[in-house]
């Protein structure tokens, strides 16, 4: 029994298991699971057009649509996915395999970070807890991940950043290439995904008033330091955009990105409220997530270095949750970094729960059998929803669709279409709506804003329509089907229609 338990706390052995177990959620029924769709199609076909072409862009119909501000993540997650096509061809397995390593960057630093913040033991049941998931597929790591989405790698590169940051502020007199390596990594999450370039350095900053007033931990410099680094990373990268596509066309994209902006990140709205609290709701996280933080926080009202180390690690999921709660769109996909991090301070609680450390329950059996039981309900739960879905999961008329597009359509005529994904594979030319156009869907659908009138109109060149899951779900097609539109195909979600002369 004591080497069975000596086995269990391999730290070696625990991590070779983790990800191996890593890499079988990651890759088994790709890409079946999840079924390729709208966001995707933005980051795969951008990579597309760098791999092939060279440039940055979307494709369409029209003409190429360079850096557009659709474009859901940025160079990091592009380029890998580039490289990739490159090397093994272009196609949606390629693309999802892509993100393997950033998956396994970002469960190497999770694992670390929780290591260092609750111990080995109970890092051990927080990397379980993370890899079985929740109630809300979009804040789960293993469902995001195995997709070509920018947020786990993000994360990977926030994680790296603070593992970096811990080692190098424990000296006496931190190293300026730690700082500088630690904003690298900083500024890379800021440049993968916008809602870090906001909610990184707001936490950064809480973080630096919290430790002058409070901890006195650490010194300005060695926040200011990183922060400048990550900043100049994304400064980088919009003064290469302006020099890919001039100043006028990135002035265009800057008014659009703005608008976008105003809508996901920064808007003050009720139904915007009222989403996120549905989120919040619904994926339970007030049972298995928000008892955690409440921990995670008690922990950091110790003053010095372990109570420091708690609170540099939960300032950002908090002021991203404070942040998705109140000022986002709602989505739960913004929620994802806040529910990513929670498992840490959940496992850190039931650790001390089962040790004792906690005053209300004191019989070591009935504490020890309540863990055990919360613990088991949770992972039961959670993966036994995420085996069904990896195990039962089929084609949804995607690759019906691709294959029927291939072989019975002429490869010269326009498609009129809304599903970005269909684009990477298509042989025809395929007219998308503007990226403007997305947004005042997003507003419609999200906050309940009228749309303009005369919003858009199906170009005269297109000779089919296709229609999938986002087409359907915004409804922009219904007129043109009712009264213009001849079925010529239907595979599950998609189908397709001539259109008439």
């Amino acid at each position: 029994m004591t080497r069975f338990a000596k086995l269990l706390t391999d730290r070696r052995l625990i991590m070779m298991v983790s990800f191996v177990a890593l890499l079988v959620l990651m890759v088994v029924r790709q890409p079946f699971y999840p079924g390729a769709w709208f966001d995707e199609g933005l980051n795969v076909n951008t990579a597309m057009m760098l791999a092939r072409y060279g440039l940055y862009a979307l494709p369409d119909a029209s003409g190429p649509r360079l850096l557009d501000p659709a474009i859901q993540s940025g160079p990091t997650v592009v380029l890998a996915i580039a490289a990739v096509f490159r090397i093994f061809g272009v196609g949606w397995v390629q693309a999802r395999l892509a993100m393997v390593g950033f998956a396994v960057l970002a469960l190497l630093a999770y694992l670390l970070k929780a290591e260092q913040l609750i111990g080995n033991k109970a890092s051990i049941l927080a990397v379980l807890l993370l890899l079985t998931g929740n109630q809300e597929e979009f804040t789960e790591f293993v469902f995001i991940g195995r997709q070509a989405l920018g947020e786990v790698p993000a994360l990977g590169f926030y994680l790296l950043g603070l593992l970096i940051w811990w080692r190098t502020i424990s000296r006496d007199n931190p190293s300026k290439p730690g700082l500088v390596l630690s904003g690298l990594a900083w500024g890379a999450a800021m440049v993968t995904k916008s809602q870090m370039l906001l909610l990184l350095p707001a936490s950064l900053g809480i973080l630096m008033m919290l430790d002058r007033v409070y901890y006195r931990q650490t010194t300005w410099r060695a926040c200011l330091v990183p922060l400048a680094v990550a900043m100049g990373c994304v400064v980088a990268w919009y003064v290469a955009q302006i020099i890919m596509i001039g100043p006028d066309q990135f002035r265009q994209n800057s008014a659009v990105l703005r608008e976008g902006f105003e809508l996901h990140v920064a808007g003050l709205n009720f139904n915007h409220w009222r989403n996120a609290a549905a989120v919040v709701w619904n994926s339970g996280f007030l049972i298995w997530g928000a008892p955690g933080l409440i921990w995670g926080g008690w922990k950091a009202c110790q003053r010095g270095r372990a109570g420091f180390m708690q609170a540099s690690a939960l300032t950002f999921p908090t002021v991203a949750l404070l942040w998705f709660v109140f000022l986002s769109i709602g989505w739960a996909r913004y929620a994802f970094y806040t529910f990513v991090s929670a498992p840490i301070w959940l496992a850190g609680l039931l650790a001390d729960v089962w040790h004792g450390n906690l005053q209300p329950v004191k019989a070591q059996t009935a504490r020890r059998f309540l863990v055990a039981g919360l613990t088991t309900v949770y992972i039961i739960g959670g993966g036994w929803s995420l085996m069904r879905d990896l195990v039962t999961s089929t084609d949804r008329g995607y690759f019906a669709m691709r294959d029927y597009l291939l072989t019975q359509v002429p490869a010269d005529v326009v498609i009129e279409s809304w599903e970005w994904e269909m684009s990477l594979e298509a042989l025809q030319p395929i007219h998308h709506p503007l990226t403007s156009v997305t947004n005042a869907f997003t507003a419609k659908i999200w906050s309940h804003t009228p749309l303009p009138a005369n919003l858009y109109t199906v170009p005269e060149s297109a000779e089919y329509l296709l229609i999938g899951p986002f087409g359907a779900w915004t409804g922009i097609y219904k007129e043109v089907v009712a009264s213009d539109a001849e079925p010529v195909a239907r595979f599950g979600q998609y189908a397709l229609y001539r259109l008439s002369k």
